[in-house]
Parts: C-alpha cells; structure tokens; sequence
C-alpha cells in the first residue's frame, strides 16, 4: 500500500502519514511499501497525538528502543475506514438514518456522526442488518437479536482480554521481563490465540474484541510512557467520564429471560439519555444494564449521575450506581479509552447501589456539592489505591 491510500484508510492527508514515516513510528518495508497495519498503527498514534502525547516523542522513544513497534501489537486483520460516510452506506442500503442508528445503538457501538467515514466492519452490519430485514425480519425483533448477540459477545470478548493479561502478560511481567518486551513478546502468542477464535464469531465479536484489545494496548502504553518519562500537556479543564449500571441486572435476566430484560435496558437507555442530554452531556455508548457517559464539564457529570439513578428508581428499574472519573482520554471512532475510562468504570464496579461515587479530583472541581470522603480504595486492574468520594444523596 502506498502513503495515500493509508492515508485514505485513516481518514487523514498524506502529509501526516509523510510525518510518521519520518518519525519513524511507520516503517516501510526494504521496498518502501506499508501495508494494513500500518492504517492501524497510524490511527493509534493520531489518537494518542490527540489525547497530549506529541509525536516526537512518540518517535524519539522507539528510535531508542523504550517502545516496541507498535505495528506488531495490533491485529492482524486491522480495520480502518472505507473511504465514504456513514450517511453514504445508509443511503446505498435504503435505509433511513433512523433506523442505521438504532442498529449501531442495539450492538453497543457508540453514537457516531453520520457524515463521519465508516469503518469497513460497520458498513458491513449495516448490510446485514438491511439484508435481514429484506428477508422479511421485523426491524424491532433484528434490534433484539443484535442486541442479545452483542452483549454475550461483549461479555466473551472481555474474558479473552481478562485471560490474556492474567494467564500471557502478567506471567511474563512476574519474570522480570520489562513492560516493553511484554508487549513485543507476547505479541506472537497474542496473534495465535485470537486466531484461533476470532473469525467464529463473524463482524460483530471482531468489532467488540478489537474494542478491548484496543484499550489493553493504550492501558500498557499509557504505563509505559509514564515509566519512560514522557508526560501529558496538563488540561485545564479535562471532560469527565462517567460508567452507570443496574446492581442486581445480570441475576434479573437469569430469572426473567432476555426478552424481559431487553424491555428493562431499553427503559434504562431512555432515562440516560435523557439525564445526559439535559446536563450537556454525551452518551458514547449503551449496552444492556450500563452506560458510558462523557462530560465537557466536569461539573456537569455529578448531576447527570444523580439524575439517572433517581430515574430509574421511578421508573422501578433495579438501583442505578455509577463510577465518576477525570482526566485525560484517547478518542478513536467516537469512543474513549485510556485510564481514565479503565479508572471510572472500576469505580462503578466497586460503587453500592444506589450511590454515586467519584475520585476526589472530581469531588475538589465540584465544592458546592455535598462529598462524603471514602479514603484510598484499592480497585480492581488499577495498579494504585484510589482516594475517592460519594455524593450525599440527602444533600
């Protein structure tokens, strides 16, 4: 593949891919030729690049050898955009906007901005989403099955993830071997085991998987650059991400069924984009029980929090908690991902029902609420204890 066609498949100028091959983060073969990873490895290094990580440091740290090659931890099969808008595909496929959201939106694929480019997997669903349909599927019953898919799906793609960190990373790191050679070493092993499983499960598995190895990868990096010494430009004012979800959902749909628990989701889902919206916020994602929620403001992020769990206690919906954090995140594809993300939704794990609750940076930015201080909290897959804090409902 030549510069401009990776260009195309990242959806920027060829300048820029001209600028990453000079920093060396891209790296032609002896015949000046890139090929598919090299589209995957460009949109890692834009989206660190937007999340404060300049290039030339980027460059500088594997040119000295403290980053592995970045081209080697991805995917094999790497996607990238196809080169026409969402709204295009939709337009070819004879569907209405409408419609091509509520899709995107039953398989947990985060809003999106119909005259972005699509990604070569997305158009892909929304064909078979409108082949369905042609076949004579109702449109709301293909919504329920993409949904049912996606969530068991999501589930098997974050225990793949689980399992390769604890049983490949983890093992190697325990020997001593340093992050970086982790990240080479494991890199092989990591190609035959997604192999072996990948494909079995069609576009919808591959989508939610790459999502996760995704954030693994910007996890480890994120470490790695904070043990190298390369910093982040300091915000200002940093967005606010927050994670809720309904305690008690996942033993509610065992005793109930899917169907039951579609009904309940989809009322959940009214009541956080509601709450969202009326506090200027975004919502980058819903799937079954829980949401992703991203906040200009920070804070905005407590209210809309406390909105939804009242909202859905009215509406008689299981107790609604969530887990709020602050800081820097890396945007690919309409999501986020990062420690902030990784750090905010732990926080909702460990949350009671009911509660919200925040790390005390959060707490500090919003004095005119009420914050009960928690204390240093350890939690799950972040590596330090957590100073953190709950909203007093009674205030």
């Amino acid at each position: 593949m030549d510069v401009r066609e990776i260009a195309r498949r990242t959806g920027v100028e060829p300048e820029r891919i001209d600028a990453l091959v000079e920093l060396g983060i891209l790296r032609p073969d002896p015949n000046g030729d890139l090929d598919e990873r090299h589209v995957a490895t460009a949109r890692l290094a834009f989206a660190f690049e937007a999340s404060g990580v300049g290039l030339a440091d980027l460059g500088s740290a594997i040119e000295r050898g403290e980053l592995p090659d970045i081209r080697r931890l991805l995917l094999s099969e790497p996607v990238g955009l196809l080169g026409r808008s969402h709204a295009d595909v939709v337009r070819e496929l004879g569907m209405t906007p409408g419609f091509a959201r509520r899709v995107l939106h039953a398989l947990g694929l985060p809003e999106v901005d119909l005259e972005a480019p699509i990604r070569d997997d997305d158009a892909e669903l929304l064909e078979v989403a409108a082949r369905a349909v042609a076949e004579g599927l109702p449109e709301e019953t293909l919504l329920v099955t993409m949904q049912v898919f996606a969530e068991h799906l999501d589930r098997m793609a974050e225990h793949q993830r689980t399992l390769f960190r604890r049983d490949i990373q983890d093992r190697l790191l325990a020997t001593g071997m340093a992050r970086a050679q982790v990240l080479e070493a494991s890199a092989a092993i990591r190609e035959r085991l997604v192999s072996l499983g990948y494909r079995a499960s069609h576009l919808i598995h591959g989508r939610l998987l790459e999502r996760q190895q995704f954030e693994n990868i910007t996890a480890q990096l994120e470490l790695l650059l904070h043990e190298i010494g390369i910093r982040r430009r300091p915000d200002p004012e940093p967005s606010a991400i927050v994670f809720v979800d309904l305690s008690g959902f996942t033993a509610l749909t065992a005793a109930e069924g899917d169907e039951r628990a579609v009904e309940r989701s989809s009322g959940f889902a009214e009541v956080v984009r509601a709450a969202t919206s009326a506090h200027r916020g975004s919502v980058i994602k819903l799937l079954g029980d829980g949401a992703m929620l991203r906040f200009e403001r920070v804070r905005d992020a407590p209210a809309a929090a406390s909105a939804i769990a009242t909202g859905a206690a009215d509406r008689g919906l299981p107790p609604a908690r969530a887990g709020i954090a602050t800081g820097p995140l890396i945007r690919r594809d309409g999501d986020y991902f990062g420690h902030t993300v990784n750090l905010a939704a732990r926080i909702c794990d460990a949350a009671n029902a009911g509660a919200v609750t925040a790390t005390l940076d959060v707490a500090e930015r919003t004095p005119d609420l009420r914050w009960i201080p928690l204390g240093r909290t350890s939690l799950k897959g972040i590596p330090d204890p957590v100073e953190l804090a709950r909203l007093d409902a009674g205030a």
